[in-house]
């Protein structure tokens, strides 16, 4: 879908309608789009956030910061005071990390969550949960920077401070984190502050304030606080060795401390270094208590744990599809075969498949019966599943399947394969297949990838010249319908698929390659990452802007055409209107359709001096020479009528410029053709010329008007 498009239609929907859409129908990097239009544009953040649950709940897995997206999307809860929706997204952020990151972020993830509890006013719980992270690594400076942030806006002041002062006295020893300079600061407002702040301690469990101040302010040595070699803290260490037939009581337990708890138990339920069937499933399992007591907010894993069973691992979790928890099979190949869902949603579960396949050999056999079934089936000779079988067949080739050759081969010959994702001859040199006869490429142009607006199908098209319409460009930007792209080809663009003419839309992969010199990788990655912009790249020698204006008005020249043809079609013998469209074509670097329009014309009309004059100038620097000089000296014939040539003077009327077309012939110059000429080969103009001026015929016939004019006036004044 179009971006524009895109945004306009989730710009008609309320926050509410928003929510209430099917996730993984529009692909994470798209909707990052929308994101930005309602924060920057709309300033609509209740909008933006919708969007961004809309993303953190799809299946796909891209190079999206889902980190950053669950982070913003927490804060706005909290700044809502939406306390119970924080605390369901920073679980969930919790279980992405540890799903797909080992868990690198758990201990500010953990911070995270224990400044929700202090911010909602469950001061024992986010105090506690900064204990175990103490406990847990007494080292890691960044708790204590934590806390003094954290805790004069939960009321505790005076705790706050006592921690300020240990911190600080932790970093004179030393601050790697260069954390000297806030804190100080920090110190100094709360001073101010201190006695006029209400202090809210006597709330706080005396067992979670001492247990506390033994993790963050004792004065025993920092090492001898950690227990050496424990991968978990009590009770949780207890899973690992506890018979579970005999642990009613540890479940207890950890159910009474089930908030401070929850993250280590989805810590050990992702502990690759355990097997999935001991210590990961009981945690799931008081996961699962936990969210059915609905003692943590733990709403969004539930597909997860209500799925988390047996070899859950394998048969549920990919690293590409899922960002919590996973998918069954079954449900993956009922994702890839859904063409209601984005592109990129149906390719990240094919690739889960992949990986399916290759954890659980067992299961490879019905995958690639399933991925022959989608390369096959109807759906796959359509416009929108070209990408998609294009991945496919990268999937195959993953999966080694060689006995998939020949539907391979058949979607190629077919021309129903992104040949920008694979090609035929990929296939064949993954598998040291000798390589497939295939036409060879031409080095003097451009190959660019057009979109046929009728059947919406992108192939790849060679070109030599492209110009652009300035003037439709502009009504493309301003949002106004326009009838053809602004970038005019030197030929017909025919779809091979629907034979559509003209039809076509320039790929953002086409406008790239015009705007970036071939071979010039440094300048497409400046491009790409914004250190430059296109004003800052030279112009690329084969795209010539222009203002198109045709029947004396601004006009697209292919709407210049169209109206020509119709013309032409209502009057066939007129030979003025083959001559104007072919100097049309020509215009527009269209040279052989260009020398067929004003060849007609001239078979209709070979006694018009001004049609035997373009034909003459077309076939001098297009066609045929020879034909170029018998056409000059008809021209000479029809206007001059006997007289001499010397008497001729150049370019005053048809016959001065037959006469110097004639001479530029001889020498081997261009024609006396007023508009630039460019070399194919190079897309450079040949030779130097006031651009976008009228044919010099159009000049002479200007002068000759006038001069009839002033016959005229010169006639009624003797009157």
């Amino acid at each position: 879908m179009d971006r524009m498009m895109m945004i306009e239609q989730f710009d008609s929907l309320t926050r509410e309608q928003i929510l209430a859409l099917r996730p993984g129908v529009w692909g994470d990097m798209d909707l990052l789009d929308v994101i930005e239009y309602f924060e920057k544009e709309k300033k609509d953040r209740d909008r933006a956030i919708a969007v961004t649950e809309l993303i953190l709940h799809s299946p796909q897995l891209s190079e999206v910061d889902y980190h950053l997206l669950y982070w913003e999307l927490i804060d706005y809860y909290r700044f809502k005071h939406n306390f119970p929706a924080a605390l369901r997204w920073v679980h969930a952020m919790m279980v992405c990390d540890e799903q797909h990151n080992d868990g690198r972020n758990h201990a500010s993830i953990c911070r995270d969550l224990a400044e929700i509890y202090l911010s909602a006013g469950d001061l024992n719980t986010g105090l506690a949960l900064f204990t175990r992270l103490a406990q847990a690594d007494p080292t890691d400076i960044w708790n204590y920077n934590a806390l003094c942030f954290s805790l004069p806006r939960a009321g505790l002041p005076h705790l706050a401070m006592e921690v300020l002062d240990y911190a600080l006295a932790l970093i004179a020893r030393e601050d790697p984190e260069k954390l000297k300079a806030q804190l100080t600061k920090q110190r100094r407002s709360l001073a101010e502050t201190l006695s006029s702040t209400a202090d809210r301690s006597d709330d706080l469990s005396p067992a979670v304030l001492d247990e506390f101040r033994a993790a963050f302010l004792s004065s025993r040595p920092v090492s001898a606080r950690r227990k050496q070699g424990a991968s978990y803290l009590p009770p949780i260490d207890q899973l690992l060795t506890t018979d579970p037939s005999d642990d009613a009581d540890l479940e207890a337990e950890i159910m009474a401390q089930g908030k401070v708890l929850a993250p280590e138990l989805i810590q050990m339920a992702f502990d690759r270094q355990l097997p999935v069937d001991i210590a990961p499933a009981r945690a799931v399992a008081l996961l699962r208590a936990l969210r059915d007591a609905r003692t943590v907010e733990l709403g969004e894993l539930s597909a997860w744990l209500d799925q988390a069973s047996g070899d859950w691992r394998n048969e549920l979790l990919t690293r590409h599809c899922g960002k919590v928890g996973g998918y069954s099979t079954s449900e993956l190949e009922a994702l890839v075969a859904d063409t209601q869902y984005a592109i990129y949603t149906r390719i990240s579960a094919s690739e889960g498949l992949v990986e399916r396949a290759q954890r659980l050999p067992a299961q490879r056999e019905r995958i690639v019966a399933f991925m022959r079934t989608l390369l096959t089936r109807p759906e796959a000779d359509t416009a929108g599943e070209e990408t998609l079988v294009g991945f496919l067949i990268g999937d195959l080739l993953d999966l080694d399947a060689r006995d998939l050759y020949p539907e391979i081969k058949r979607a190629f010959d077919e021309d129903r394969v992104d040949t920008s994702i694979i090609t035929l001859l990929d296939v064949h040199d993954h598998w040291g297949m000798a390589s497939p006869s295939i036409p060879k490429r031409r080095e003097d142009g451009l190959y660019l990838r057009l979109r046929c607006t009728a059947c919406d199908r992108v192939r790849e098209h060679f070109v030599q010249m492209v110009l652009l319409d300035l003037g439709t460009l502009d009504q493309q930007r301003k949002g106004d319908p326009v009838p053809y792209d602004p970038y005019i080809m030197d030929h017909e663009i025919v779809c091979p698929k629907c034979g559509a003419v003209d039809r076509y839309a320039m790929t953002p992969q086409a406008r790239l390659a015009l705007t970036v010199l071939p071979d010039n990788l440094e300048d497409m990655v400046a491009l790409l990452s914004k250190e430059k912009s296109v004003a800052d790249l030279p112009l690329n020698p084969r795209l010539h802007p222009f203002y198109s204006s045709v029947f004396g008005e601004m006009m697209h020249p292919l709407t210049g055409l169209d109206e020509y043809r119709r013309r032409i079609a209502a009057d066939p013998e007129n030979a003025k209107l083959f001559m104007r469209m072919g100097t049309l074509l020509r215009t527009i670097c269209r040279y052989a359709d260009a020398l067929e329009a004003h060849r007609k014309a001239y078979a209709l009309n070979s006694k018009d001096a001004e049609i035997a004059l373009t034909l003459a100038m077309s076939e001098h620097d297009l066609g045929d020479p020879a034909k170029a000089k018998e056409m000059y000296e008809q021209v000479l014939r029809l206007e001059l009528k006997g007289k001499k040539w010397w008497k001729v003077f150049p370019s005053d009327s048809w016959s001065g410029a037959a006469a110097e077309g004639l001479d530029l012939l001889k020498r081997g110059e261009p024609s006396p053709w007023s508009l630039p000429a460019y070399n194919p080969k190079t897309g450079q103009e040949t030779e130097v010329h006031m651009s976008r001026t009228p044919p010099r015929s159009q000049k002479l016939k200007q002068k000759q008007k006038q001069k009839r004019k002033r016959k005229r006036r010169k006639r009624v004044s003797s009157q």
